[in-house]
């Protein structure tokens, strides 16, 4: 069985699994990067943004994926103005995958994501895949 990279929270209450993570993303930072480098997080599910966000990563909410755009990008931005980043960066990615396929959306669907960061005023946005060579398709097993 393959073991958790920094905190095994297997056997805790759900309301307690995010309170041990906070310190080893701290000293990720301080100690591997030596605060010269603001490593970034990037879910698709939100539930991890404000553990990041409080460790002084920067936040970057995934979107075009699972349908939740506007909760994400609503829990991104509610942890960056809470925790008031140190780094003061929000960044946002769209994918163009969708369920196996490229690209997976639609141009107009992209063209309102890439909107959407413009109007947040989000600082770094990027498309993931867009140089990619496509159509393309990954075969289930």
């Amino acid at each position: 069985m393959t073991k958790p990279y920094w905190v095994d929270t297997g056997d805790m209450p759900s309301a307690e699994v995010h309170l041990p993570l906070r310190e080893p993303a701290c000293r990720a930072r301080v100690e591997h990067y030596q605060n010269r480098v603001l490593p970034q997080t990037e879910h698709v599910w939100p539930d991890l943004f404000c553990v990041f966000a409080r460790a002084d990563w920067v936040i970057g909410p995934r979107l075009l994926k699972g349908h939740l755009s506007f909760v994400v990008i609503s829990i991104a931005l509610g942890a960056a103005v809470r925790y008031k980043l140190d780094c003061g960066e929000l960044r946002y990615s769209s994918d163009l995958w969708d369920c196996g396929e490229y690209p997976g959306h639609s141009p107009e669907a992209l063209r309102s994501a890439l909107l959407t960061a413009h109007w947040l005023g989000v600082d770094i946005a990027h498309v993931e895949n867009l140089g990619l060579d496509g159509p393309t398709r990954i075969e289930k097993r």
